[in-house]
């Protein structure tokens, strides 16, 4: 995985075809910290290739008292694989030599509020401040 303007951040991990988008979010949350507007984008950072759950439709959620559906879209959770089929990407079974290495690029938005960031830019008024 890439963090899109920070290299320093870069790290690999492995994970199934049938995992869900938010399986990674959660992974790159637990690894930066409370973060906000997480994009994921898969095999170049282009917003074009941003991978994303999608509002379904056509399956109400809910019926008013007459037993009619009312118009609430469901969230539909999408998997990885979905998107590695959009780019012609197949995995490989667990009984087969060799991976497949896909790069995932990411972007987010730290959350305003944050102790640690506040704290880091303390520090560096400090710093130039000397």
């Amino acid at each position: 995985m890439k963090m899109m303007n920070w290299q320093f951040m870069n790290f690999s991990h492995k994970c199934k075809t049938d995992t869900y988008l938010f399986s990674i979010k959660k992974l790159l949350e637990e690894r930066h910290g409370r973060i906000k507007s997480l994009r994921l984008m898969i095999t170049r950072a282009d917003p074009e290739k941003e991978m994303e759950d999608e509002l379904d439709h056509n399956h109400p959620t809910s019926y008013d008292a007459d037993g009619n559906a009312k118009d609430k879209p469901v969230l539909r959770l999408r998997k990885l694989s979905e998107f590695l089929e959009q780019e012609g990407i197949e995995g490989r079974p667990k009984s087969e030599c060799g991976q497949v290495t896909v790069c995932v690029y990411y972007d987010f938005k730290p959350e305003e509020a944050s102790p640690i960031l506040l704290d880091w830019n303390v520090r560096e008024d400090r710093v130039m401040a000397e």
